[in-house]
C-alpha cells in the first residue's frame, strides 16, 4: 500500500495504525477524493492487472487462486466481498476511478 502523506494531511487524516480494515480503507478513500471531472483526485486506486484484483486473497491467502488442494477458490465470501467493496467505492463513494473507464478504448 502506497500512500500520499500530503493528501492525508490536506483531509486531516492520521497515517493509518497497524490493523486497519477495509471499512477503514474505504472511509479515507472516501475522504481523500476531491474534485470534478478531469481534475478529480480519488481516494484509492485499484491495479487493473489481473494479480492484483483481489487485495485480500492476495494478503491472507497461500495462493490467491487456488486451494491447496488445487481447487478454484474463485467461490470464497472474499471474491465476492471485495469484488462488492470495489464496486460500491467506484459507483457509490465514487472515490476510485471506475475499472470500465481504465479499459475504454481510446
Amino acid at each position: 500500500m502506497l500512500l500520499n502523506k500530503d493528501a492525508l494531511d490536506e483531509a486531516g487524516l492520521p497515517v493509518p495504525a497497524y490493523g486497519w480494515t477495509w471499512d477503514d480503507y474505504r472511509d479515507y478513500a472516501k475522504k481523500l477524493t476531491k474534485g470534478e471531472g478531469v481534475d478529480k483526485r480519488y481516494g484509492t486506486y485499484f491495479h487493473t492487472w489481473e494479480l492484483y484484483m483481489n487485495a485480500p486473497a492476495q494478503t491472507v491467502m497461500k495462493d490467491p487462486f487456488r486451494y491447496d488442494e488445487g481447487t478454484t477458490i474463485l467461490s470464497d465470501p472474499a471474491y465476492k466481498y471485495f469484488f462488492q467493496l470495489r464496486k460500491d467505492m467506484e459507483t457509490i463513494d465514487k472515490s476510485a476511478k471506475p475499472y470500465a473507464v481504465c479499459w475504454r478504448p481510446n
